[in-house]
């Protein structure tokens, strides 16, 4: 069998941008049909789909965490922040170093190309309690 395809026409010279003109909440409304793939949303919950739950982790908790991490002796820096798993996580590791070194609860020295954190001692429970949510 033989088919035979017409050759492409040539576009419009004219006319080639994209002339249609869209409101703000017609893009969201089908961004957020996009991401319910079918299932129906209550209109409330226009944007609820396309942004991500916040995860947030307490300044005091993380506080309590590193402390106890600290009691079995000193730990590199770089280690403790490597071990938190979100973005969130990280930025209450470091407020807690903060607030622990202004404290005087842990101390800071460097040794070679890292820094190492140290509990000085006390009662976790009375510091942790200290800090302010």
């Amino acid at each position: 069998l033989l088919y035979l395809a017409k050759a492409p026409e040539p576009l419009p010279r004219e006319g080639r941008e994209y002339s249609y003109k869209h409101e703000p909440a017609d893009l969201l409304r089908a961004l957020r049909e996009v991401y319910a793939r079918g299932v129906k949303l209550p209109e409330s919950d226009l944007l609820s789909p396309a942004i991500p739950s916040r995860i947030a982790y307490s300044v005091k908790s993380k506080s309590r965490e590193l402390l106890d991490r600290l009691r079995d002796g000193k730990r590199s820096l770089s280690e403790l922040y490597r071990s938190c798993a979100s973005r969130s996580e990280l930025l209450a590791a470091f407020l807690s170093v903060l607030e622990l070194c202004s404290m005087g609860s842990i101390h800071l020295s460097r040794a070679e190309d890292d820094y190492f954190v140290e509990f000085v001692g006390g009662d976790v429970n009375e510091i942790v309690e200290r800090i302010e949510d």
